[in-house]
């Protein structure tokens, strides 16, 4: 019995032995999962760092070349006051000068218009004197050559 029950006892440290053994893999196996999961996720980091580092150097580019617009920007309407406080006196002065004319020239521009249309209508009586008058020197002509041809008649 003694035998039996050592026997039985070394079936059940085996079988202890053999689960012990299994969930030894399975941790094991599980262990190097995730001993591969956290080199994944340390290479992950280490590639969002590289990632966070590039963006703070372009952000860190894109601030300074957003400075020097804003102060070339401030010096450039600087300027442009400057230019429009000496320039824009006299720049007034010239674009009146310059309505002044362009008025004169609309003036003169309607005198000749209308001098056209007076001319015009001046040439179209005329006109209308001269074919009246030619009408009239035709009738005479006519009347000039019957009365030539009854004088030479009445001489006959």
């Amino acid at each position: 019995k003694i035998a039996d029950a050592q026997s039985s006892e070394l079936m059940s440290c085996t079988q202890e032995a053999e689960l012990a053994r299994e969930e030894a893999t399975r941790f094991g196996t599980e262990a190097q999962a995730m001993g591969s999961e956290a080199e994944a996720r340390q290479r992950d980091a280490a590639l969002g760092m590289d990632d966070l580092l590039n963006m703070t150097r372009e952000n860190q580019l894109l601030q300074d070349e957003l400075l020097r617009v804003q102060r070339q920007s401030t010096a450039l309407r600087a300027a442009a006051e400057r230019r429009r406080a000496v320039t824009g006196p006299g720049l007034q002065q010239q674009l009146q000068g310059t309505e002044l004319q362009c008025e004169a020239a609309v003036r003169r521009y309607q005198q000749a218009l209308d001098e056209r249309q007076r001319n015009e209508a001046a040439i179209a009586e005329l006109s209308g004197h001269a074919s009246r008058a030619g009408l009239e020197a035709e009738q005479l002509r006519t009347l000039l050559v019957e009365a030539r041809t009854g004088e030479q008649a009445a001489h006959a």
